[in-house]
């Protein structure tokens, strides 16, 4: 009965994870070219976008095994699978759908300079809103800041960041499933 609610609760943790999909994952990843790979893994990088989906679950995980040390060994290895490679091989075709080469290039460029990193930081703060993300950008930052998101690259990460949140919430059900498998 622990384990299956173990499983159970697995399968969840990957429903509530927020940060391709994992069925037919290889296949997608397999048609992408090197170049476009390569630039959408340099925008998870640049954004801190897997690193948030790594913490994101490896919190809820080790919730999970403080709330019943009697399933925490199925916890901590499902942990072990959940590093960088995984999430990044994961959320590559996901990231994939919606960016090209090209803007994926340009957002990573972004995200790579001094505002960019800092405007990532800001937005991994949970104790920020957005609307008070002004307050600790200079002048010159937010002015950086609105280019970006004025520019083609900016404007179609905006438009499709719901649409990507989404496909990431499908991504941790899959995931979960995948873990759940993998426990058994």
């Amino acid at each position: 009965m622990k384990m299956r609610t173990c499983l159970s609760i697995l399968a969840f943790l990957g429903i509530a994870m927020v940060g391709g999909c994992a069925t037919g994952n290889r296949s997608a990843m397999d048609q992408l070219t090197p170049e476009h790979k390569a630039a959408i893994r340099r925008l998870l990088d640049a954004t801190g976008a897997t690193d948030i989906a790594v913490e994101n679950m490896h919190t809820k995980l080790k919730a999970l095994a403080a709330q019943d040390p009697a399933i925490s060994a199925v916890v901590y290895d499902s942990l072990k699978l959940v590093d960088d490679d995984y999430m990044t091989e994961k959320m590559t075709p996901v990231y994939a759908q919606y960016f090209d080469t090209e803007n994926a290039v340009e957002i990573a460029k972004f995200y790579e300079r001094k505002t960019g990193r800092k405007y990532a930081e800001l937005a991994a703060r949970r104790d920020i809103p957005s609307s008070k993300y002004d307050r600790y950008l200079t002048y010159k930052e937010k002015v950086e800041l609105e280019r970006f998101f004025a520019s083609d690259a900016g404007r179609l990460m905006v438009d499709v960041a719901p649409d990507i949140n989404n496909a990431l919430k499908e991504l941790g059900k899959e995931i979960g499933d995948e873990l759940s498998r993998t426990a058994q």
